[in-house]
């Protein structure tokens, strides 16, 4: 082969490798990283959200969700999926979270990689700040609608409501609250925003979502994701074994 045809399947090869990088995201995809987030705000009430993993560093994952969803509890619980399993009850920290009218509802939560042992996790980073969503963009989500096990769903974006939040045409429901949403950028998977509400515009019922800027203002003042730039929490742990062992879902 001459040095032409090398150069001419080397093209035809970086193509077919481009189509197969941008191919659709899977439930696969994102299972390692979702999670179900479950708020006990009294011994007789059980909310229940979703959160996504955005961060990991040696000690803990960090999980993005709903300030809805934490609420002003210090802790929550989190369980886990993989292969059809679901995990025990994993103690969570809230390490921030913010609410604002314009509709910033930003929350993170921190969990010991100690419980995990051969459960291998997947953290999916933000996409970048200036990143902007175009009309019929595909986006995907996964979430846990009305406290059960982890459902897949794929969406178009519509439009921005204003910088801080957006409309998506798929409606959610209860239990989905604080879903990551993500989207396919140049070949890798970045979050792109968060499932917050179910609104109603032109008579049409539609998902609501926090942007990316909504996110990082949730974050401030460094919205790098940087666990020494959150605002501080001091409380007692709860008590918690030490065994991490999945259950059938």
């Amino acid at each position: 082969m001459n040095q032409a045809s090398k150069i001419v399947m080397s093209v035809i090869m970086s193509f077919c490798f481009i189509g197969i990088v941008n191919a659709d995201v899977t439930y696969n995809d994102l299972e390692k990283s979702v999670c179900k987030v479950i708020v006990l705000p009294d011994k007789y009430t059980k909310d229940i959200g979703s959160g996504m993993i955005i961060y990991e560093d040696n000690d803990k994952y960090y999980i993005l969700t709903n300030a809805h969803v934490t609420e002003g509890n210090k802790w929550c619980y989190l369980r886990f999926f993989q292969n059809g399993y679901e995990s025990v009850d994993i103690l969570g920290m809230v390490e921030s979270r913010k609410l604002s009218k314009n509709g910033v509802d930003v929350s993170i939560v921190s969990c010991s990689k100690k419980y995990f042992k051969s459960w291998e996790r997947k953290a999916i980073p933000l996409a970048s700040i200036d990143y902007v969503l175009k009309e019929r963009d595909k986006i995907y989500a996964m979430g846990c609608p009305q406290g059960f096990g982890p459902q897949f769903w794929k969406g178009r974006f519509i439009q921005y409501a204003n910088e801080y939040a957006f409309d998506y045409n798929v409606v959610p429901v209860s239990g989905q609250s604080g879903s990551g949403i993500v989207a396919e950028i140049n070949g890798k998977i970045k979050v792109v925003g968060i499932v917050t509400w179910a609104k109603r515009r032109d008579n049409v019922r539609r998902g609501g979502a926090v942007s990316l800027k909504g996110i990082a203002d949730g974050l401030s003042p460094q919205p790098n994701i940087r666990r020494q730039n959150w605002i501080p929490i001091k409380h007692k742990v709860p008590l918690l074994g030490k065994e991490y062992i999945p259950v059938k879902y």
